[in-house]
């Protein structure tokens, strides 16, 4: 009987360490949505700029955030006529996008770099954007997806505040 106790708690212990591991390690890919807003790229047209959005994770991932990042871009730039002749080229590498789990909370974390260029190559401004979000697991899960949408929205915010102020077009006469 003895034996038969011992083994059932190294049994239990056994599979306590085994959650405890796996859940500290637990990682989630999760595709964050687009967001539809009045946010308007003015100085960055539709007709004259191409979105490239690659994506430089060396593993394959089942989220589609690369998606994601080009309609949220695409839906920003002016559907005006453009203030510039010069065409420019957006160019957005994903290097990072996660959701991970450690000690009760849900993190995420993206990194970007980002590149402007014009038509004749010419740099027009170069970014590296790095957001991170924590979030205590209440709701398992969903936690980890509105981890994964929060950590999305600070840097799409962050990047078109960027392209809108700090972006300044030549014109040709």
């Amino acid at each position: 009987m003895q034996n038969k106790t011992k083994k059932c708690i190294s049994t239990f212990i056994t599979f306590l360490i085994f959650v405890i591991v796996t859940g500290c390690a637990s990682v989630r890919y999760i595709t964050p949505q687009v967001i539809k807003n009045d946010i308007t790229l003015s100085n960055l047209s539709a007709s004259s700029t191409k979105v490239i959005v690659t994506d430089y994770r060396l593993a394959v991932y089942p989220d589609d955030v690369c998606n994601s990042i080009q309609k949220q871009l695409t839906q920003s730039l002016s559907k005006a006529a453009p203030l510039s002749d010069v065409e420019s080229t957006l160019t957005v590498d994903v290097i990072e996008y996660k959701s991970f789990f450690t000690r009760n909370e849900w993190h995420g974390e993206i990194k970007l770099k980002v590149i402007l260029k014009n038509a004749d190559n010419k740099l027009l401004g170069s970014w590296d954007i790095y957001e991170t979000t924590k979030r205590a697991n209440i709701w398992g899960y969903t936690t980890a997806k509105q981890v994964s949408q929060e950590v999305y929205e600070k840097a799409m915010s962050y990047l078109i505040s960027v392209l809108n102020n700090e972006v300044t077009l030549e014109v040709h006469q």
